[in-house]
């Protein structure tokens, strides 16, 4: 990537991009948003995320050890989902219908796992007009090259110290 400054690559970054042959009527039919749809993800999420912090609560003050760690194990598991996934279509802005309302929801995701989605639209925005450019788009880089190292899988399933697949284990 060099230390080239990405605002100085980006000026000479053209793309030429394939558009895939989709119908407009088709297009609009499976983006349409909807408050109930996704009032109903979002709050099924963070029904779930409360439903297993209490059985993992209860396991813990019981005692009850083997229990304890994998409703642990499942919580942050399903907890997880905010940072990458719902925050993600929330910024997007593709989940509510009513605007406010998916604004509301993206800042109380964005609270509870730390995610400043101010700074993550801004590199997002150069991610979705360089997708996969390596020179142009600094937000995915792929191919990543798979590691068995044991540190790196002890991370997937446990406690991520130095960045999930971004991290060289």
């Amino acid at each position: 990537m060099g230390a080239e400054a990405l605002k100085e690559v980006q000026k000479s970054c053209k793309i030429r991009w394939y558009r895939s042959p989709l119908d407009r009527t088709k297009l609009k039919e499976l983006t349409a948003r909807s408050d109930v749809k996704g009032g109903l993800q979002a709050g099924g999420h963070l029904l779930l995320i409360v439903a297993t912090g209490v059985l993992t609560y209860v396991f813990f003050v019981h005692g009850i050890w083997f229990a304890f760690g994998v409703s642990l194990w499942v919580h942050g598991t399903i907890y997880s989902f905010l940072y990458g996934m719902a925050t993600h279509e929330l910024a997007h802005g593709t989940v509510f219908k009513t605007k406010w309302v998916g604004r509301v929801v993206l800042r109380l995701f964005s609270l509870l796992c730390w995610f400043n989605f101010h700074s993550y639209m801004k590199s997002h925005t150069c991610h979705h007009m360089y997708t996969l450019h390596p020179k142009c788009e600094r937000e995915v880089t792929l191919p990543k090259a798979p590691s068995l190292h044991p540190l790196h899988l002890l991370q997937l399933f446990t406690l991520n110290l130095t960045g999930g697949y971004m991290s060289l284990g």
